[in-house]
């Protein structure tokens, strides 16, 4: 195992697992899968557009967001940009392609128009604020109207758009906040969202005003209830989606039986790859379960001077050999800084 003390987060494997970006104060660094650093970036994000190659938004540290987009080799170096500011970036995973917000005008929080760059042009201006790409890159969730209070982030009512800006879905009564969850299926037909159902009637849960996750179908607008509130939630197939909240019941949900039982005790987060390949964990704990190939192996996770640590997120290479794991040191009930431990299983680390 090879570990990193925060704080330090982890951005993205590139496509053929040889590299990964991780996330620091100073701005972003590129890693090879043994941990050795290939580029530093002076930039607040990283994205992979390609294995070989990687784009660069926003000012590391305090002070405004407001930047343009850089596209970079591996080494760090760049090879061109979008000559257009913006304030917040959503990129299309492993493409050229994002969505980029304007910056806000007037008396807005955060803005409300944004621009798609399809990898040679930009689009009109749009209306809204994206939120997350389906992955084929045939349509957009989007939050429209948003509106914000101070001290509170912006927020605003539930759209999915298509590439070319066409409205396929809207729902005033679902909001949904500008750094909640949304997430489409692995086939892009359904989006998870955290919103709050302001059109649930009266005495369901949905009327209580906090958040929950609700699934739309982009093929046939339908919208189902999982009766999940917003904690560790997970596409882990198609169209099978985990949610896990503390101590409640995990569950999972699909379009054909609804809401399930998991099978999983309370509490439990998980991330699958491939055909039987599964990372478990508790919340609260530092033990990492992996199983590969028919073999499981328990990791004992530690702080950096190897007292208890929470386990915050695993994510796969897309090879399936190396594990990313989010850590936070505890002490006295106190959570640390988040670090980061990358496993090897191809080396039995």
């Amino acid at each position: 195992m090879i570990q990193f003390a925060g704080p330090i987060f982890f951005e993205g494997w590139a496509p053929d697992s040889q590299h990964l970006i991780v996330k620091e104060s100073d701005g972003f660094r590129v890693l090879d899968a043994n941990g050795d650093e290939v580029a530093s970036v002076a930039a607040d994000q990283g994205f992979w557009t390609s294995p070989t190659s990687i784009a660069a938004f926003g000012n590391p540290g305090p002070g405004s967001a407001i930047d343009q987009v850089r596209f970079l080799d591996l080494t760090g170096n760049q090879v061109s940009k979008v000559d257009e500011d913006f304030e917040r970036v959503v990129f299309l995973p492993n493409s050229v392609v994002f969505a980029g917000v304007k910056p806000a005008t007037g008396r807005n929080a955060v803005g409300t128009k944004y621009r798609i760059w399809d990898g040679s042009a930009l689009s009109e201006i749009r209306d809204g604020e994206a939120e997350a790409w389906a992955p084929d890159g045939s349509k957009l969730a989007v939050l429209m109207q948003l509106k914000g209070s101070e001290g509170q982030a912006p927020e605003g009512s539930l759209a999915i758009v298509d590439a070319a800006g066409s409205t396929l879905y809207a729902q005033s009564d679902l909001v949904g906040g500008t750094y909640d969850f949304y997430g489409f299926s692995p086939d892009s037909r359904y989006l998870a969202a955290c919103v709050v159902d302001r059109g649930a009637p009266t005495g369901s849960a949905g009327a209580l005003q906090y958040p929950e996750i609700r699934v739309v179908d982009t093929q046939t607008m339908a919208v189902s209830a999982p009766n999940a509130r917003c904690g560790y939630v997970r596409w882990i197939a198609a169209n099978t989606l985990y949610t896990s909240v503390e101590s409640e019941p995990t569950q999972i949900w699909t379009p054909a039986n609804g809401v399930q039982a998991s099978g999983y005790p309370a509490g439990t987060n998980i991330a699958p790859f491939g055909d039987g390949n599964l990372a478990t964990w508790t919340a609260g704990s530092g033990t990492l379960h992996v199983t590969k190939s028919g073999t499981t192996r328990d990791y004992q996770l530690s702080g950096g001077s190897g007292g208890d640590v929470l386990i915050g997120d695993v994510e796969w290479a897309p090879d399936g050999n190396v594990l990313s794991v989010t850590t936070a040191p505890v002490s006295s009930g106190i959570v640390s800084d988040y670090g980061l431990t990358i496993i090897r299983l191809d080396a039995g680390q």
